[in-house]
């Protein structure tokens, strides 16, 4: 049986947009009539008040219609022009509505002109509905006995309407965007933002409470010489980042004030963060000059932009107020902090520091690889239950790499547990490329025979059983890049066959770490891995960004919601998982910085032949990995030789000198 409607539907008229002017001396002063009937019976009509003299007027009146058992509900809605005389007819919209319908969302329609009407647009009328299942809300103005209370409730209603249109006060659905909005704030930065501090009021004898904010925001705030005067000149960078920030917000500001919805629209959620962004930017990014400090500043900034960004019901709803989103002022704020000013501040900062052991090289390794696994796996997720798709495919290759699987244990298997509906199978994974017939997954994993020219890439993720997103679906770029992600990180399990025993060696006293062949090799795996782990962050960056455009695709078509697209749920982790990435290198990077100086500072002569073997071993391997790293990144391979020259220069006696030097705290490099 179909459902029907039973209770009361509640059409809030807001606004209307671009009315026609059919006054001759001034503008128009347009009222809106509402009517509505069922199969079965015709409603009352309803009607708005008149607001003088204005072609986008602004009512946020709210109407109600009890409806009983019935399939739906016609409303037609028209605008007139108050006139002495006769009301003009300045346009009009039919629209059946039915349980199905999307309650609770503004919806904005483009009114049908007048007959004999010249003009093609007669502008636009926004309203909400809502339905009260089971509950009769309306009120009966002709019970005599309850006209008093009726008039109170007009009274109250009225004063809070207009305390909210004209006085900067929070509507209800506002006032739970601000709250979730400090929420994020506070969480993400430990303290109150003095920008979007609420303050709570209360209106007619105590009996309403209300929100307002404290930061009182007018058409100043609008004017690109008052942040101007704001900024302090300091370190170039910080200067044009702010610079750009500000005047990106004032342009989406600016366009926003020709569609606002209310006169308080300076004090709602959206405004309040373009104020916040603005007096941070103002105050003090511009001020700061590149250090780490401020690197820790910008990503966690960043990593605010984000967590707002993906956040439900905050800022991811449809806007009917212009092209211009403040999704997109968020993604173009981060575009400028994360691939301008960030990628400055890194390029400055030269030094590495510190001191760590191999354990923290190898812990650091495998933070990356965890944390580029679980990226893998959310990056171009499509949801299907219970199959074993392309993309798990790849993953299962990853988690049951034999180097992979020493090194990361049972990790790996977590993340891939966690994934809905994927079963466990014994069998080798194969990629169906039809035609072309069942080729093992390894084939296309030997990075130095993956080709972005193989004709078979187009295949590999087509159909519903891919495991990605359609949008990524049948391209072969992004399929080279997607495997290019995983082949890597095969090559990057073979480095730690290599790490293990370099730190083998390290344990019998640092024999890797002495003069001769052993240093030699030390550095040169050294500079391998730090090439690899570069390759490794520059492969995960590309996949991002690829990532990146589907969702900005979906920012700019207003669609990027889980509602409206499931992959969004798992795009979520895709901005902290990448975060971790780069953090998890930088780690990796300082870690053999660290090394290099302990290794090219230590010259333990007398340890060297207690650990001749392992010595050996790792001599063998390193050579191996090396030359095959610069193979898979393409760069010129040369085994480095210890001259005769060196050998010389570390005797016996040299070493007890420097052995004494580094016991009183005294490295020498």
């Amino acid at each position: 049986m179909a459902e029907s409607l039973s209770g009361t539907i509640i059409v809030t008229v807001l606004r209307a947009t671009n009315l026609l002017n059919k006054d001759t001396i001034g503008k128009s002063d347009p009222f809106v009539t509402i009517s509505a009937k069922t199969s079965r019976e015709t409603l009352p009509d309803k009607k708005t008040k008149v607001i003088d003299d204005e072609l986008s007027p602004v009512w946020n009146e709210k109407f109600f219609f009890p409806v009983d058992n019935s399939a739906s509900l016609a409303f037609n809605f028209e605008v007139f022009d108050k006139d002495p005389v006769s009301n003009d007819l300045l346009g009009s919209y039919s629209v059946d509505v039915k349980p199905s319908f999307p309650w609770g969302e503004e919806m904005c329609y483009s009114l049908n002109p007048p007959p004999r009407e010249k003009s093609g647009s007669a502008g636009q009328l926004v309203v909400q509905f809502d339905y009260r299942k089971g509950e009769k809300v309306a009120v009966d103005v002709n019970k005599r006995d309850d006209k008093a209370n009726l008039e109170v409730f007009r009274e109250l209603g009225g004063a809070i309407e207009d305390k909210r249109m004209f006085n900067g006060i929070l509507t209800n659905h506002e006032e739970e965007k601000m709250a979730l909005l400090n929420k994020i704030f506070k969480e993400q930065f430990n303290q109150e933002s003095a920008v979007l501090t609420i303050i709570h009021e209360e209106k007619i004898m105590g009996l309403i409470k209300y929100q307002k904010a404290a930061y009182q925001v007018d058409e100043t705030h609008l004017a690109k010489p008052k942040w101007e005067r704001m900024m302090k000149k300091s370190d170039g960078a910080f200067f044009v980042a702010s610079q750009r920030i500000i005047e990106d917000i004032l342009r989406f500001q600016t366009d926003k004030k020709k569609r606002a919805m209310r006169a308080g629209y300076l004090d709602d959620p959206e405004s309040l963060f373009c104020e916040e962004l603005k007096v941070w930017a103002a105050e003090q990014l511009c001020t700061w000059e590149i250090s780490k400090t401020s690197g820790n500043h910008v990503n966690a900034r960043i990593a605010y932009l984000e967590e707002v960004l993906l956040t439900p019901t905050l800022f991811d709803d449809p806007s009917t107020l212009g092209e211009a989103t403040i999704q997109q002022i968020i993604v173009n704020t981060r575009r400028v902090l994360k691939y301008q000013l960030l990628a400055e501040i890194e390029k400055e900062l030269a030094s590495e520091n510190a001191v760590r052991s191999f354990d923290e090289l190898r812990k650091h390794c495998n933070i990356v690889i965890y944390n580029c696994y679980q990226f893998l796996a959310h990056v171009f997720r499509a949801e299907i239950e219970g199959q074993i798709t392309s993309a798990d495919k790849l993953l299962k290759t990853l988690q049951e790499d034999v180097n992979l699987k020493h090194f990361m244990g049972d990790s790996l298997t977590e993340i891939m547990d966690s994934i809905h509906g994927v079963k466990e199978r014994h069998e080798k994974y194969t990629f169906d490329l039809r035609e072309k017939g069942l080729l093992p997954v390894l084939n296309f994993l030997e990075i130095t025979k993956l080709s972005e020219n193989d004709p078979n890439l187009p295949f590999i993720f087509v159909g519903p059983y891919s495991g990605v997103e359609e949008f990524f679906q049948s391209n072969s770029y992004i399929t080279f890049k997607f495997l290019r992600a995983h082949a890597i990180l095969i090559e990057f399990g073979r480095l730690f066959v290599v790490i293990e025993k370099a730190r083998n060696c390290a344990k019998q006293g640092g024999t890797l770490l002495v003069y001769g062949v052993a240093n030699a090799q030390l550095n040169a795996l050294l500079d391998s891995t730090k090439a690899m782990i570069t390759a490794i962050r520059d492969e995960f960056t590309a996949v991002c960004k690829i990532a990146e455009c589907a969702f900005e695709k979906l920012v700019f078509e207003n669609k990027a919601t889980t509602t409206r697209c499931k992959w969004m749920s798992h795009f979520k982790q895709v901005f902290p998982a990448s975060n971790r990435i780069n953090d998890a290198v930088k780690q990796v990077i300082g870690d053999v910085a660290d090394i290099k100086l302990m290794a090219n500072s230590m010259t333990l002569y007398e340890r060297f032949q207690k650990a001749q073997n392992d010595t050996q071993d790792f001599l063998d391997s390193a050579n191996s990995f090396s030359e095959r790293t610069a193979h898979v990144l393409n760069q010129p391979y040369k085994k480095p030789e210890i001259s005769q020259e060196d050998l010389q220069k570390s005797s016996i006696d040299n070493n007890d000198v420097l052995l004494q030097k580094i016991q009183k705290g005294q490295p020498e490099v």
